[in-house]
């Protein structure tokens, strides 16, 4: 289903039910209708049904990314299994309820404020976006009057406020630290170096497959896609090289068809999965890398637990952006939307030097 400007809810309404039905109102008023009000009841759910999935597919279209639409997906989920409350009777306190639930979790404000936006965005659409007909005047009106979650309040927080990124020594000690004696080793060693070299996202990384990358002009080049969009880039020859023994080492190369994912499970499991019948079938999960790049860090003796697949995009910027110093270069190679979005993350990451603390100094010494 493509991007709509407005989605019609294709279920038959109820007959002589009064304006407002659809978003709850007046459910109750005759008591001795318990029949009919069953019957609303199953049609209003059925209508939030149809527009979940709406919503869902619209997201998807307006992305590209699968991986989006499951995140704001499963943050919906989660709510309504938290509150269980009908979606037309939710108001701000439930939603104020499951934030505090959170923050009580533990979870991050970031994560709390990603899954607030999601649900957000639901009950957006649901107000701007998907209507029915009121059966009572034959007008359409949207599903729902107001957005519940914008009566809440969420955190400030910057958007690169916990990202952090390793210096070259911390590199250097990070793929040191790779045993590439086994075939394990040389698959984990690929994957850091791709994701230092190319600075890509989890997803755009760990999803490969051999027929996203060719040679040609003397240069070896892959399609990836992210965030919506679909780019071809150079590949950087480590990063290629390692690729390639890994694959070699593991019996791969020479078979590898160009749906074959690159980076697989180097174990039984993953073949006994259901679905999954050859090893180059499934990719790996971002919660498996993640492992796999803590295992590295702490490995090579640094601050594992501050370190992420994420931390090796905010490396590879930093890197590039130290031996360039061109913002609009940056911003190309990390696929962002906007230059003010780099800026940002520059900012955040950039470590100030002080000139004028000597002369305070003098200052203070001569008074």
């Amino acid at each position: 289903m493509g991007l709509q400007q407005v989605v019609v809810g294709s279920r038959m309404p109820v007959p002589m039910v009064p304006v407002g039905w659809a978003r709850g109102a007046g459910l109750a008023s005759r008591p001795h209708e318990e029949r009919d009000q069953q019957r609303r009841e199953e049609l209003l759910q059925g209508w939030w049904d149809e527009a979940a999935a709406a919503w869902i597919e619209t997201k998807l279209a307006r992305s590209g990314s699968r991986h989006t639409r499951r995140a704001y997906e499963s943050s919906v989920q989660m709510f309504f299994e938290f509150c269980q409350v009908r979606p037309w009777r939710v108001g701000g306190a439930q939603v104020i309820a499951w934030q505090q639930a959170m923050r009580k979790q533990g979870l991050a404000e970031t994560t709390i404020n990603l899954r607030l936006a999601a649900l957000s965005s639901f009950y957006a659409f649901c107000c701007y976006k998907y209507v029915v007909t009121d059966p009572a005047t034959g007008r359409e009106i949207p599903l729902m009057e107001y957005n519940p979650v914008m009566r809440v309040e969420r955190a400030k927080v910057s958007p690169y406020g916990r990202s952090v990124h390793l210096s070259v020594d911390e590199v250097r000690a990070l793929l040191h630290s790779i045993p590439r004696n086994t075939v394990v080793g040389l698959r984990d060693y690929a994957l850091v170096v791709a994701y230092v070299y190319t600075g890509r996202r989890s997803s755009e990384i760990r999803t490969l497959r051999w027929g996203d990358i060719r040679q040609e002009g003397g240069r070896v080049w892959y399609d990836w896609e992210g965030k919506g969009k679909k780019r071809t880039d150079e590949l950087p020859l480590p990063a290629y090289n390692a690729i390639a023994a890994y694959l070699k080492a593991a019996g791969r190369l020479e078979g590898m068809g160009e749906e074959d994912c690159i980076f697989v499970a180097l174990s039984g499991v993953a073949t006994r999965l259901p679905g999954v019948e050859e090893a180059g079938s499934r990719p790996l999960s971002s919660s498996f890398v993640n492992r796999v790049v803590k295992k590295c860090a702490r490995r090579a003796g640094l601050k594992w637990k501050r370190i992420h697949t994420h931390t090796l995009r905010h490396t590879a910027a930093m890197l590039r952006y130290d031996l360039s110093g061109d913002v609009k270069k940056l911003k190309d190679f990390l696929n962002h939307s906007s230059l003010a979005t780099t800026q940002i993350y520059l900012d955040h990451n950039e470590k100030r030097t002080d000139t004028l603390w000597a002369q305070v100094e003098a200052l203070i010494e001569t008074g």
